[in-house]
């Protein structure tokens, strides 16, 4: 059914002329006539004939399809739209039809000629009987195109017997393989088969995958070919909970249920049957397995079931942190420069529910959406936590290698050079790989300072740090020095004694340490010492290294530091409470297996070892 729009002067026309049987009949003509000047003489699509109103099937991915309409002689070429643009399911095209043509038709004016009794003309007719008139007519029709969809349908036959997804084919004991025949509803999809051959006794699984020709609607079919026992396994009868149950159904349990009872009676009293996986339940689906061993200890069957705990609709969180820091649901995190991933930790409060994280790895630098989408427990409600991760523009104008001839410096250091030095190698990298690094005064360099200065301009464009170094270039190469050692004797008195290499000084007992003082004759000559601390009982070696300000020349002077054995006495000795003395005999009551020793030495420095009470 279709309906067209008219426009007809010739109609209007006719309602206005006077109400006599000649006049109707020629407005209605007229009628007639419009309509069919606007009348379709054909009209086809991509070349097939069809009618107006009527609905045509187009294949799956038509965007354009060729609309041809022609009407009479009087019509103007129609206008087709809305066949461009197509889109799966129906399109609605339209076709216009202009017609435009002149008539002859009753003079509204016109005045017939007034005749007496005998017919005898007394009033002469006014005007012409007929006039010539323009007409004009629209009329729409409308056709619809349907775009099929994409069809990654097919049949499926394995041995000749058709199957539908999920279903099973069973075959004879010993059968290892199967012939699946695939006939796709779309002629130019691909099909892809996965099993059929070396089948085992039980289950096999196949996987039929049919792409349709646009190479993304797919349709996956699982079909299971079951190979038959050579013994009866089949069960006579299920109950979970003393209530009967087949095979493959649903037993629905109450929320938290975490167990239930499950018989499975076999037909063959001889057969044995296991149960398992109707304990530790949570909440949602729990397969069951029932286990069935024929009476010859060979042939088995697994037999399932559904127990389906009730689910709960709860999706909030009992943790959520973001890089360790507790976050919720808006919140704006931000991260240090160079962050590219970010630890999420998300706990559920509902242990069956699950979550998936988008957005906490491959960071940019500004704002990173981090989604976190709770599904709840039911499979239907859900809930997304959304959080900003916004990293840093990197601030750090710091260097990772500051060296002078490989030596490692810093900012404010003094670097001596050897006479004569006009120029260093210099090598700097600043942490940041995105940050400027420029440097001034490595060259051209004079006797005595010269100041190096390394400047850092970070990624941010406006952070930096200057480095500033005191470059020395020596005049001499002297590298002695006076080197003094200061400590205090027995009678605590300030003993300062001026040493040179190979001298050796007596300290009293108890020195841990000692302070030493050099003065290099070259002002600009640097020294290390090493041994001034950790004193032990005895020899001690003390080491002055002197470095001339050429930074090569050495003087090394070796003291050694003798720290005398101080008072190995006691002040108070005694045994089970007892005062004793060394070589003294204590007498104990028999069955005594330990005593109790107490010893204070006269040096509140020195220490002690106990051996013999026990």
């Amino acid at each position: 059914m279709f309906k067209s729009k008219r426009v007809s002067l010739l109609t209007i026309f006719a309602l206005l002329l006077p109400s006599s049987a000649g006049l109707a009949t020629i407005g209605v003509s007229a009628a007639n006539a419009a309509s069919s000047r606007t009348a379709l003489t054909s009209l086809t699509v991509n070349g097939v004939a069809t009618a107006a109103g009527s609905t045509v099937d187009l294949p799956a991915g038509t965007t354009t399809a060729e609309v041809v309409a022609t009407a009479g002689a009087d019509a103007s070429t129609p206008t087709v739209t809305g066949n461009t643009g197509l889109h799966v399911g129906a399109n609605s095209v339209s076709i216009v039809v202009d017609a435009a043509w002149s008539e002859t038709v009753a003079n509204p004016d016109y005045v017939e000629a007034v005749l007496d009794g005998n017919g005898v003309e007394v009033t002469p007719a006014s005007g012409e009987p007929t006039i010539s008139a323009a007409r004009t007519d629209t009329e729409t029709f409308s056709l619809t195109l349907n775009v099929l969809p994409y069809d990654a349908s097919s049949a499926i036959t394995i041995d000749g017997e058709l199957l539908v997804n999920g279903e099973t084919k069973e075959v004879d004991w010993g059968t290892t393989s199967v012939v699946v025949a695939v006939t796709p509803a779309d002629a130019g999809a691909g099909v892809v088969v996965t099993g059929g051959t070396n089948l085992v006794t039980g289950n096999n699984p196949i996987v039929v995958v049919v792409t349709a020709s646009d190479g993304v609607t797919k349709e996956t079919t699982n079909i299971n070919v079951k190979v038959l026992q050579n013994t009866d396994t089949s069960l006579s009868a299920i109950t979970v909970n003393g209530l009967p149950i087949s095979a493959g159904e649903t037993a629905y349990l109450n929320p938290l249920t975490t167990s239930a009872v499950v018989v499975a009676t076999t037909t063959d009293p001889a057969a044995s049957a296991v149960v398992s996986g109707n304990t530790a339940l949570l909440a949602g689906t729990n397969d069951v397995t029932i286990s069935v061993t024929a009476a010859d200890g060979v042939a088995t069957e697994d037999v399932y079931i559904t127990l389906e705990v009730a689910l709960n609709d709860d999706v909030s969180l009992s943790t959520f942190t973001v890089g360790g820091f507790d976050t919720e649901d808006g919140d704006t995190i931000s991260l240090d420069p160079f962050t590219t991933d970010v630890p999420v930790v998300v706990e559920t409060n509902d242990p069956d529910a699950s979550y998936v994280v988008d957005g906490g790895d491959n960071l940019s630098v500004g704002e990173n959406d981090l989604h976190v989408t709770v599904y709840a427990a039911d499979g239907v409600t859900s809930f997304e936590y959304y959080v900003v991760l916004n990293v840093k523009y990197n601030d750090d104008a710091s260097l990772s290698t500051f060296q002078i001839f490989g030596d490692d410096v810093v900012d404010g250091d003094t670097y001596l050079l050897p006479a004569f030095t006009t120029e260093i190698f210099l090598e700097v990298e600043a942490t940041d790989p995105e940050a400027t690094v420029t440097f001034d005064g490595a060259d051209g360099l004079v006797l005595g300072e010269n100041t190096l200065t390394v400047t850092v301009v970070a990624a941010d464009g406006e952070t930096f740090m200057d480095y500033a170094v005191t470059l020395v270039v020596a005049e001499s190469y002297d590298a002695t020095s006076i080197t003094t050692v200061t400590y205090l004797d027995e009678g605590l008195d300030t003993i300062v004694a001026t040493v040179v290499d190979g001298d050796e000084i007596i300290l009293p007992s108890n020195t841990s340490s000692v302070e030493v003082n050099v003065t290099p004759t070259e002002a600009l000559a640097t020294y290390e010492v090493e041994g001034d601390s950790d004193l032990v009982v005895g020899n001690n070696e003390l080491t002055v290294t002197v470095t001339a300000p050429d930074g090569f020349s050495q003087e090394i002077a070796t003291i050694n530091l003798v720290v005398s054995v101080g008072d190995v006495t006691t002040s108070s000795f005694t045994v089970n409470g007892e005062e004793v003395a060394d070589g003294d005999v204590v007498d104990l009551l028999p069955g005594t297996s330990s005593v109790d020793v107490y010893v204070e030495t006269t040096d509140n420095l020195a220490d002690f070892d106990l051996a013999g009470d026990n």
